[in-house]
């Protein structure tokens, strides 16, 4: 069992940075696409027959990819505006590992750390599910409302740590 928790925090240790990184490429990448995508979308709507691009269309999906390719420092603007503090893109140390816990300390602050990046994940996600509100290309359900959802949760899991002392404070 000691094996899988020291295989455990090393692969976590060895994957954030890359995938904070990979994060941000990815998001400058469809921030891209989609302004792009919107501009070939204009321009077929120019032609007889096709369907006009809307302001509201044009304005919203500006302003998500460029909330999207932007995504690292508008997670630091959300997380000082909720009272957070700044944002740490890396391994999170929230359980002292000279402690009561033991080896057990660094098991808890590597999923920790895991749960912060699906958190990056699931706020990247808001956005998409957004945009796609935005364009008009969702199908069923309130796609603003699981958006705001997922923005909002992502934002707070990206805190797991601070957001987990302002509780134990409050308590």
């Amino acid at each position: 069992m000691e094996d899988m928790s020291v295989a455990f925090i090393n692969l976590i240790n060895n994957i954030t940075v890359p995938f904070w990184s990979l994060l941000w490429a990815i998001g400058g990448a469809m921030g891209t696409v989609w302004i792009i995508s919107l501009g070939l979308k204009m321009k077929r709507g120019t032609a007889p027959g096709a369907p006009a691009v809307t302001p509201g269309e044009i304005f919203g999906v500006l302003a998500i990819a460029a909330f999207i390719a932007n995504y690292g420092s508008w997670i630091g603007a959300f997380s000082n505006s909720a009272g957070l503090g700044d944002v740490s893109f890396g391994v999170l140390s929230y359980v002292d590992e000279g402690g009561n816990l033991g080896k057990f300390a660094g098991v808890i602050n590597a999923a920790l750390t895991f749960v912060s990046m699906m958190g990056g994940l699931f706020g990247m996600k808001g956005l998409y599910l957004l945009k796609q509100k935005a364009s008009g290309e969702g199908k069923s359900g309130d796609l603003s409302m699981q958006a705001i959802i997922h923005i909002i949760s992502g934002g707070f899991l990206v805190q797991i740590a601070q957001l987990l002392s302002a509780f134990a404070n409050s308590i």
